[in-house]
């Protein structure tokens, strides 16, 4: 019964209605962020692969 109570108040149902404006306000940026860290790993992917590509080179390099 208390919680119906809390549920049903105006108060309660103003917080809602605030924190589902916020968290549609920053659905955008928290996509943003996402992206950008999923980038970020591919490119400090990408990199190590070409430290370890000019390794070889340079390995190899010297066997020749």
């Amino acid at each position: 019964m208390i919680q119906l109570a809390i549920i049903e108040s105006k108060g309660f149902i103003k917080y809602k209605q605030k924190l589902c404006y916020e968290n549609k306000s920053n659905k955008n940026c928290i996509g943003l962020g996402i992206a950008y860290r999923f980038n970020n790993f591919k490119s400090k992917q990408i990199l190590e692969n070409a430290k370890s590509l000019s390794d070889l080179e340079k390995m190899l390099f010297d066997v020749k």
